[in-house]
């Protein structure tokens, strides 16, 4: 029993002497299967008794969901949650709250109704765990109304008391603990610990990973390859990638292309020769004849291109936006010009290589490999070659104008030559985003606005040129869809 404690002792132990466990179970046939905990019991206001566990174990079984508790507040269930940014971000989200309800709303939809939760509230803390990994049910209560109220996001990094014992012993590393102190020290006004992502909650995007990795290089000594970053998604990831990570022999830097890309990627910035040259000309004819007689394009401003080296950067909204705009340049122009082309789609099979290949497309991949991406783009424009650059670096499924990318002003403050603004108009309605087949006959419309030169820019102020050339670039191009529309 209890030492001098005699009425807990009288709780513990039945009359006869066998102690009360607390523990709940059943039989099967020989067997007693221990089902949970009796002061753990969540009692409904129906008289219905739900263990959390069954129910917990339920929503931990979604990808969105790392870790999950069931409490009763005021005569509901509710839950508290910690999100898992990984797999919300393979899923092509950035809402977090907006996932985990339509988790939720999924996971309720596949209960009894009463276990189904009411309410639930996000945190980005780990859940209080003992030693053993049994949750203090006790202390719940208190982080659900932190995460609610928005308490629970205190600046700073968690306390290593507070995390996961597997997450103390990564710190245990020293080149974990050197870059966990630095990203502390980076990002002092962010709530750290080791689920925060990288991208949703510390704003890191793909050219952040830029200025991110050269860093480490030089804090800690070790090199992340774009492969090792392009898994990387939460902080935890981050601090394992350091500890497997190579010794970095010397940073590298997409301004200098030559020690970044092979002999046979800078043989892909040369203009064609013989009977490629011969197949890139029946090439562009072919799209030439197809585009103006399938559709019906108008093209206005063809005279604001500069005679000499240039951008172009034009929205995008369809996959007909590259076939359109290569159907109006100028054959000579058009032979001097270098596309950058997504990966995922340009790249993917044999047929499409070999068409990037004459059309003269160089992978890009703005989120795995953009120190490459970069890299290939510079290359491109010290080679002579004028580029075409879709600078929102994606489709877009609306038709309105997406938030620029950073990777065109960052280029142009490194390699200043004219950009050339340019709206296309109509190919959303003929081929959008979702659409398997596109619709033919339609009117096109391309318009070529006056180029914007980057060199007062820079002059100005070098420090923040590459945002203020993006800034400028955005502004035209949507003054551009304003006015068409």
């Amino acid at each position: 029993g209890y030492h001098r404690l005699p009425d807990k002792t009288r709780e513990a132990f039945t009359p006869d002497g066998w102690f009360r466990t607390g523990d709940l179970g059943r039989f099967d046939g020989e067997w007693l299967l221990i089902t949970g905990r009796v002061k753990e019991l969540i009692v409904t206001p129906g008289g219905e008794n739900i263990q959390p566990e069954s129910v917990e174990r339920v929503f931990c079984r979604h990808p969105f969901i790392e870790e999950f508790a069931l409490l009763e507040r005021d005569g509901r269930l509710v839950g508290l949650v910690l999100p898992n940014p990984a797999e919300i971000r393979r899923a092509g989200m950035d809402d977090i709250p907006r996932a985990i309800r339509l988790a939720v709303t999924k996971i309720n939809a596949e209960l009894p109704s009463y276990q189904r939760i009411t309410d639930f509230a996000v945190t980005r803390d780990p859940l209080p765990r003992t030693r053993l990994g049994k949750l203090r049910r006790h202390e719940l209560p208190r982080h659900y109304e932190d995460a609610k109220s928005g308490k629970a996001l205190t600046r700073g990094p968690i306390a290593l008391e507070q995390m996961a014992e597997s997450d103390r012993l990564l710190l245990q590393h020293p080149v974990s603990r050197q870059v966990w102190n630095w990203l502390a020290k980076r990002f002092p006004d962010q709530h750290l610990t080791p689920d925060t992502s990288l991208r949703l909650d510390l704003g890191i995007d793909s050219l952040g990973w830029l200025e991110l990795t050269v860093d480490i290089q030089r804090l800690a000594g070790v090199e992340l390859s774009e492969e090792a970053v392009a898994s990387i998604e939460t902080v935890r990831d981050l601090l394992k990638a350091v500890q497997t990570a190579p010794a970095s022999q010397r940073v590298r830097s997409w301004e200098h292309p030559e020690a970044i890309l092979t002999t046979d990627e800078l043989a892909r910035l040369r203009p064609h020769r013989g009977i490629w040259r011969v197949v890139y000309h029946l090439t562009a004819l072919l799209d030439h004849l197809l585009m103006h007689g399938l559709y019906r394009i108008r093209v206005t401003g063809l005279e604001n291109l500069p005679r000499g080296q240039c951008i172009l950067a034009p929205n995008h909204v369809s996959f007909l936006d590259p076939f359109t705009l290569a159907a109006v340049l100028p054959i000579d122009f058009l032979e001097k010009t270098c596309w950058t082309g997504w990966t995922g789609i340009a790249f993917t099979n044999p047929v499409f290589r070999l068409f990037s290949r004459i059309a003269r497309v160089l992978p890009i991949d703005p989120e795995k490999e953009v120190l490459k991406s970069l890299a290939f783009a510079l290359a491109a424009l010290q080679y002579g070659n004028n580029l075409v650059i879709f600078p929102e670096g994606q489709r877009s499924p609306s038709g309105e104008l997406l938030p620029l990318r950073p990777g065109l002003g960052l280029l142009t403050a490194k390699y200043p030559v004219p950009i050339v603004p340019i709206h296309i108009e109509g190919t959303f309605a003929a081929w959008p985003v979702g659409k398997k087949l596109p619709k033919l006959g339609l009117p096109i419309s391309i318009t070529f606005a006056p180029p914007v030169d980057p060199k007062p820019i820079i002059e100005a102020d070098p420090k923040t040129a590459a945002n203020r050339i993006t800034r400028t670039i955005a502004d035209r191009l949507a003054a551009m869809a304003r006015k068409s529309g």
